[in-house]
């Protein structure tokens, strides 16, 4: 549970000189405030308050803090050192600076800390404690609201369900969310953060205490978040935001343009407020016209004010630009199920030759075809996975809309029971595998099956599926994948139940590969291959007695 902790400040007097905080979980959120007596005309922009923090390693970090609400200002950290923290809160206006001091202590906890890049692969992520997290992913608009829609029963009418029963639904199914934010544009269900044009440096306190309760849930239930800062979508057309038109490269994209300070105050507004919360920023959503030059302003914007590093991209994707970390694709499905597997393949073999991680931001159906098919979600997750990515489900399940024959548009994606226990056995059985699993030889002889191949010293996985369609078995002869030298644990899996098939047998390598006959199977088929340990043997030797000494 979050501690709330709260320093009553007067101009003049300073009611406490030291607090002691309390405890505070490994990679959980505290909250240290201080009050006024009287508002400022502007309490976004007249009165600042910043924490410097001595962690018990002794290092030090300044964090920014942000107007919360009625007449308090409050600072939010995640600390990731174990032990007792010393923090200064310093509170300014007109030039005049009031501090507060105290401590709290940072103790274990089951949270896994914020998503960074693996360092013994370029392609994955791991939790600050050291952990793979394979990314599931789903978007709702902005974060988790208090009402989803969730589980429609048919076409004409609308289901949904309160936060607390979704994130059960979705409880180690999927673990990563989407949110969008924007400055004054509802486009793509995003919740504006500023309203208007004429009040660019005042913020919506409702709309940002929206944010603090879904944030809050995200964080409790361990799941990873995108925050983004701009709904755009200029590819698509010429909306208008408070910051002016999304084309507009004059006053809005540019350098030079009026609004670049308020944009700035924004972007810092937005990390001191729910950089705590926080794994992936992402500058704007589906943006086609900001110029190289700006973006790479608004990311050092961004890193000056993060205190945790946090990953940064931008849609659409800029992969050539030094800032963005991870690659963020949007598409939408107009293929049918069987061909999903080898398009996306392609395509995030291709984003991946620019060596950094490649994340599908919004993933789901396109017209002709309507949002319910858990088959297609299940064996695009699949393939994403063996390729080293992972897909966001851009997640439209109060309602079921029909296949429409025509083209254009996305009904995107429902989630429904069958889809959450396909994304549960993924998410159980990639639970155990290792961050070092690399793309090793799959080579079917041209037969009518995919087959891709994730492999290690001692494990390898396979992922087989049926191109040529669903309705009948395929029954595929030998084909090659590469191993190390020596005999596995061979097992069979079906990906729709995670359920073993027949019993586990013993195989062993051709020099470095393998050569495997898989069952008959209608859709995909997963294989996993454990390395058997050789067994030394031990040999007794005898002991020599004690020789006497010569002389």
């Amino acid at each position: 549970m979050n501690r709330h902790v709260y320093f009553c400040f007067l101009f003049v007097i300073v009611f406490s000189t030291s607090v002691r905080a309390g405890d505070i979980k490994r990679f959980d959120v505290i909250e240290l405030s201080m009050q006024v007596k009287k508002l400022p005309a502007n309490p976004f922009r007249d009165i600042e308050i910043v924490a410097l923090m001595k962690s018990p390693d002794g290092s030090s970090i300044k964090v920014d803090g942000f107007y919360h609400k009625d007449k308090t200002w409050t600072v939010r950290y995640s600390p990731k050192i174990i032990g007792t923290w010393k923090y200064t809160l310093l509170l300014k206006e007109n030039g005049k600076q009031k501090k507060q001091m105290g401590t709290f202590k940072c103790v274990a906890s089951s949270l896994k800390g914020f998503m960074r890049i693996s360092k013994s692969n370029p392609y994955r992520f791991v939790t600050e404690d050291g952990k793979p997290f394979y990314p599931i992913g789903q978007q709702l608009g902005w974060g988790v609201p208090d009402r989803i829609g969730f589980d429609g029963l048919n076409a004409s009418e609308s289901n949904h369900t309160d936060r607390v029963n979704f994130m059960k639904a979705f409880h180690g199914k999927t673990n990563l969310i989407r949110s969008q934010l924007s400055a004054g544009n509802k486009a793509g269900v995003a919740l504006p953060i500023i309203k208007g044009a004429d009040i660019l440096n005042r913020y919506d306190l409702e709309a940002c205490e929206k944010i603090d309760e879904s944030c809050r849930v995200i964080k409790a239930n361990g799941w990873a978040q995108i925050i983004i800062f701009f709904q755009d979508m200029s590819l698509w057309g010429n909306k208008s935001t408070s910051f002016g038109k999304v084309r507009d490269l004059t006053n809005y994209k540019n350098l030079k343009g009026k609004h670049l300070k308020n944009i700035e105050h924004y972007m810092r507004y937005v990390v001191a407020r729910w950089g705590a919360y926080c794994d992936i920023w992402e500058l704007f959503n589906e943006d086609a016209f900001s110029p190289d030059d700006f973006l790479k302003h608004l990311a050092k914007v961004v890193r000056a004010a993060d205190p945790y590093k946090h990953l940064m991209m931008t849609s659409y994707e800029r992969p050539e630009a030094d800032w963005c970390e991870v690659i963020s694709l949007h598409e939408y499905m107009a293929l049918p199920s069987e061909r999903v597997p080898g398009h996306l393949s392609k395509e995030i073999g291709r984003f991946k030759s620019f060596g950094k991680p490649v994340l599908y931001t919004e993933f789901g159906n396109q017209k002709p075809h309507g949002n319910v098919a858990p088959v297609k979600w299940r064996v695009s997750a699949w393939t994403a996975f063996m390729n080293e990515s992972a897909l966001t489900f851009w997640n439209t399940s109060g309602k079921i809309i029909p296949d429409i024959p025509s083209w254009g548009g996305n009904p995107n994606a429902y989630m429904g029971a069958k889809t959450r226990d396909y994304m549960k056995v993924l998410a159980d059985y990639t639970a155990k595998l290792p961050i070092n699993l690399r793309p090793t030889i799959a080579y079917t002889d041209h037969q009518e099956i995919e087959l891709w191949a994730l492999a290690n010293k001692d494990l390898s996985v396979l992922y087989l599926h049926n191109p040529g369609g669903y309705e009948k078995e395929i029954k595929a002869e030998q084909f090659i994948v590469g191993s190390s030298l020596g005999s596995y644990t061979l097992t069979w899996m079906d990906p729709a139940t995670g359920k073993t098939l027949g019993e586990s047998e013993t195989v062993k390598s051709r020099g470095l590969s393998m050569w495997l006959k898989p069952p008959a199977f209608k859709t995909d088929l997963v294989a996993t291959l454990r390395k058997i340990p050789d067994v030394k043997i031990p040999v007794d030797t005898p002991k020599q007695k004690n020789k006497p000494n010569e002389k």
